[in-house]
């Protein structure tokens, strides 16, 4: 008897010594959801491509539409913010074009690529444009909007 008392002490004694499993699982995002069909950005799926030349002289004239971009961040923990890549690379060897990042133009002086950072949560959007301080409506524009290296 006394014996199972002192197995019985011993054994309570070691459960409650035993730290606690504790959940350690965080909260992720889901998916976006996307009614609107921006184009979706994420760390495996960046976007590069052919975006309209502006005409005009010294930022006077039409910007033109470069696209919206939701940015996913599926699967990271709820709350994670990453520095989004911008860059705008033209053809032309003079050439002077602007990235106009959600109706502020983040104008450079620069010739040949132009490139900014944005911080961004999780689904959204960014819009872009496009806009022209010196070029030739034959300059061909491209764009790309991707992740940080390693994200």
């Amino acid at each position: 008897m006394r014996l199972t008392a002192l197995v019985l002490t011993v054994l309570s004694a070691l459960v409650f010594a035993l730290p606690a499993s504790a959940d350690t699982t965080e909260d992720l995002h889901e998916t976006c959801d996307n009614p609107d069909g921006h184009v979706v950005v994420t760390a495996d799926s960046p976007f590069s491509g052919s975006v309209a030349t502006p005409i005009g002289f010294n930022n006077i004239g039409a910007n033109e539409d470069a696209g919206s971009y939701m940015i996913d961040l599926a699967g990271e923990v709820v709350g994670t913010r990453v520095d989004i890549g911008l860059t705008l690379s033209d053809d032309g060897l003079a050439s002077d074009y602007d990235l106009v990042v959600n109706g502020v133009n983040e104008a450079t002086p620069s010739s040949g690529s132009e490139s900014h950072t944005v911080k961004a949560r999780h689904c959204q959007v960014i819009n872009l444009e496009t806009s022209v301080w010196l070029g030739l409506p034959t300059d061909a524009l491209n764009l790309s909007v991707k992740f940080p290296f390693g994200f």
